[in-house]
């Protein structure tokens, strides 16, 4: 009886340094973060805008738009601010992507295109809504997509012609079109529109 007396005093310490063990590697549980008052990311918002730092910008603007899912503005800089990201780098200060791939960057487009007509859409005033429009022809071309992009900026033009801010690009459009090899300067004066049928 003595041994088995102490072969299970052995397994009980054995059992007991286990389970205190598993207790100590087990995670504690956080103290839950206080809700980000609307004011205060509004203001860290407009600050990352300030200085054009793209992701704190996006993370700044899901409280945001938490709170006003139909807010144009935030729809708009948050499409804004994602296709900056997939093209121009993180905030690390590296010019380099923060997409691996190309598909990435253009299925990060294809979001950022996509808040920007939700953006559009729910756009208060005219001016909300053209310069949603305004940045989704950007896009396009940044894409290498010309006809699509001319195709945005015709819509916009034949439904506030008094839009004279996009002229340039549609200038420019037009002159990559008619030589893709000898693109025009990008600050070339605009001489051309887009009289939509």
């Amino acid at each position: 009886p003595r041994p088995v007396f102490v072969a299970l005093a052995a397994l009980a310490a054995i059992g007991l340094v286990a389970i205190a063990y598993r207790v100590a590697l087990r995670p504690r549980p956080r103290p839950a973060a206080e809700p980000v008052s609307l004011l205060a990311a509004r203001d860290s918002a407009g600050a990352a805008l300030g200085a054009m730092d793209w992701p704190r910008l996006g993370r700044w603007l899901l409280p945001l738009l938490a709170s006003e899912p139909r807010n144009s503005v935030y729809l708009r800089e948050l499409g804004i601010a994602l296709h900056n990201v997939a093209w121009t780098g993180t905030e690390y200060g590296r010019q380099r992507s923060a997409t691996r791939t190309s598909l990435d960057r253009v299925m990060a487009d294809a979001r950022a295109l996509a808040l920007l007509d939700s953006a559009a859409a729910n756009a208060e005033n005219l001016e909300d809504w053209a310069l949603s429009r305004e940045r989704s022809g950007a896009i396009y071309e940044t894409l290498g997509l010309p006809l699509d992009a001319l195709g945005v900026y015709a819509d916009l033009r034949q439904r506030e012609p008094g839009y004279t801010s996009v002229l340039g690009r549609v200038s420019y459009v037009l002159s990559l079109l008619r030589d893709p090899l000898h693109p025009p300067a990008t600050g070339s004066a605009p001489t051309l529109d887009v009289q939509a049928r």
